[in-house]
């Protein structure tokens, strides 16, 4: 079976064309291969499991409590392959 890595680029705050959205919680983040049926995301050390996603180029979550403002470190796990981690400053 071919490797699949996940691939972040990043810019001050947010990941290119990637946003997040305190009023709902919800994140919105960019990039390559987030396509797989076991989609998870780790935000300051704490797992969150996005489910299947579907979509190699976006990966959208809802928080269920909106993250606090500061720097937050996130990588995402597609299929049991980890991303390199990102900083995001909400």
């Amino acid at each position: 079976m071919p490797s699949k890595r996940v691939t972040r680029r990043s810019t001050s705050g947010y990941p290119a064309n990637s946003s997040y959205s305190a009023a709902n919680g919800q994140l919105t983040l960019a990039g390559k291969r987030l396509d797989g049926l076991d989609v998870r995301m780790t935000v300051d050390g704490v797992e969150y499991s996005a489910g299947p996603n579907t979509t190699g180029t976006q990966l959208v979550y809802a928080f269920a409590r909106a993250l606090s403002a500061g720097r937050h470190a996130i990588s995402i796990t597609v299929d049991g392959r980890q991303s390199r981690g990102i900083a995001l400053d909400v």
